[in-house]
Formats: structure tokens, sequence, C-alpha cells
């Protein structure tokens, strides 16, 4: 398991970040649908690429929980990843 920001696509450190933002401004992440649509996908590819930062240790994904997704350490690096949503 790596915790290495350099892991992530393009896509994943948006979602990140989409997550991230959520948390701060509601309280609680997003749910699969709600980052779809922002980032103008499907939600299977959403869950995908999930399921990767899972696997990589910058998620950590609750099982049949609604809006299960917990941050596992707040990534300062995103870079050229890093957008304002």
């Amino acid at each position: 398991m790596t915790n290495d920001v350099t892991k992530m696509t393009r896509e994943q450190a948006e979602i990140y970040e989409l997550i991230h933002l959520s948390l701060i401004c509601n309280g609680f992440p997003p749910t699969n649908s709600e980052i779809a649509q922002k980032l103008n996908c499907t939600p299977q590819n959403v869950n995908f690429h999930l399921q990767k930062m899972n696997k990589n240790g910058f998620i950590k994904l609750t099982k049949n929980i609604a809006r299960g997704i917990k941050l596992i350490h707040k990534v300062e690096a995103l870079g050229e990843y890093g957008s304002n949503y």
C-alpha cells in the first residue's frame, strides 16, 4: 500500500479533491453519482477509480454504506491535478 500522490491519476486526484471539499463544505462525502455528475463521467467509472484509490491507501471505502468514503490523510501536493470545484 502506498500514499504517494504521484500514484494518483488525474481523475483520481479530481475525485479526491471533490471528496475533500465535500467533507469541508457539507460535513460528509459525496455519493458516486454526485462525483460522476461533477466530473461528467459515469458512476461506474467513479467506482473504478475509488477502488484503485482504496487499494493504494488514499481512501477507505466502507461497503454497503451510502457515502462510505473516508480520506486516509490529507494529500497536500496535488500539483497540476488540483483544481477549483
